[in-house]
């Protein structure tokens, strides 16, 4: 192949546009983060410079040398902006800003009141310099912990590709002579990897949007699940997840001869609670007691809400004597924790019924029968009691 650098930038104006349109389609047909339509522009800018930059001598300098290689460092300023809009930040910079405004009148001068296209080069290159190294910059400062590996790699790719523009500047002050570009064997091969780079950008801003895609899945996925598996006004587990658990539980004891309790409560004189001082006062009731209830038992027993103000704990692997202990525990630190609601404030006491397994228990229901029954003999002798089923 001969590295001719004006089908080079014919093929490097061509290859944005094509890549363009690839991501015009997956953004308008798939789901895309804020900033994906800058980095869909900035293909199109990086065609169009390209193209003019290539047709210089066919068309006017004012085209193929200020506009074409205005718009080339356009692009790298959009590219910019969507890795700051991907991360939720404003797209504006004014240090981006002062750069293209700084770059604009020095190219516009050394083309026409003093022409010199090495100067016009090492212009161009400084500018794309510092652009790509702030794109990679603020890709490797990822505010986004989950999505730092991907972001990182994209990052360093930034990075190393500045190093193009960096070495073109240097061989553009070495040169004594004007450098001719479409016959210039280096110009070809920075055009080249110029157009090697859009490309691996482009791949990694595919990447980047389909990992914060997973993520953004996994967490609807994770939400489904607590919505499924909790209790939306007290935040602990529900009655569904309590039971696919407990029968687990239930047959490692029966399987292993361990043991498993379970310890059945309610609220006493909860009705009244709601009458008296109206809905949101018992809901806020219910809040107070799952606040209490997980930090009075291990991290591995499980605290549920039953039903109503009905709450249930599996212990495991603790035996009845055991279960008794927490129990009155738990009792004692409710009842002596005031409640506080708005302008109300009063004692919340519970009654609480324990089963633990036995050898003749059939099957969970079995059990929590002997609960539910332990827990109305303790309403029946006097509420605010621990009775054992």
């Amino acid at each position: 192949m001969i590295l001719d650098a004006r089908t080079l930038g014919l093929l490097s104006a061509l290859m944005p546009f094509v890549l363009g349109l690839i991501m015009s389609i997956y953004w308008r047909e798939r789901r895309t983060y804020a900033g994906f339509g800058r980095w869909v522009l900035a293909n199109f800018v990086f065609g169009a410079g390209y193209l003019f930059i290539s047709l210089r001598g066919f068309i006017p300098d004012l085209l193929s040398i200020i506009l074409g290689n205005a718009a080339i460092v356009y692009a790298e300023v959009l590219i910019y902006e969507g890795i700051r809009l991907f991360y939720g930040r404003p797209a504006f910079s004014k240090w981006n800003t002062l750069v293209f405004v700084l770059y604009l009148p020095l190219h516009i001068y050394f083309t026409y009141p003093n022409p010199n296209i090495n100067a016009r080069i090492v212009i161009v290159s400084v500018a794309l310099f510092i652009l790509i190294i702030r794109s990679g910059l603020t890709l490797v400062n990822n505010p986004h912990p989950e999505l730092k590996r991907t972001t990182r790699n994209a990052g360093i790719i930034f990075l190393l590709t500045s190093i193009l523009p960096l070495a073109r500047t240097i061989n553009a002050l070495r040169e004594t002579d004007p450098i001719v570009l479409f016959a210039d064997l280096m110009s070809s091969w920075f055009t080249l990897l110029g157009l090697v780079s859009i490309m691996a950008w482009t791949f990694y801003f595919f990447l980047i949007n389909s990992a914060r895609l997973e993520l953004d899945l996994e967490a609807a996925r994770l939400e489904l699940v607590k919505l499924a598996t909790t209790d939306p006004l007290t935040g602990l587990y529900n009655r569904r997840h309590f039971f696919e658990h407990a029968e687990i539980e239930f047959q490692r004891a029966k399987r292993h001869e361990q043991s498993v309790s379970f310890l059945m409560m309610d609220v006493d004189g909860f009705k009244a609670i709601n009458d008296r001082y109206g809905h949101d006062t018992g809901d806020a009731v219910l809040t107070h007691l799952a606040s209490i209830l997980p930090g009075e038992v291990r991290v591995f027993d499980l605290v549920a809400r039953f039903g109503g103000d009905e709450f249930i704990v599996m212990l495991v692997n603790v035996y009845e004597e055991q279960s008794y202990e927490i129990a009155e525990r738990i009792r004692e630190i409710v009842a002596q924790t005031p409640f506080m609601f708005n302008s109300q404030k009063f004692n919340v006491y519970m009654s609480l019924g324990i089963a633990s397994f036995a050898a003749g228990d059939e099957d969970l229901k079995t059990i929590l029968k002997r609960a539910d029954n332990a827990l109305y003999c303790a309403k029946r002798n006097g509420k605010n009691l621990v009775c054992v089923g």
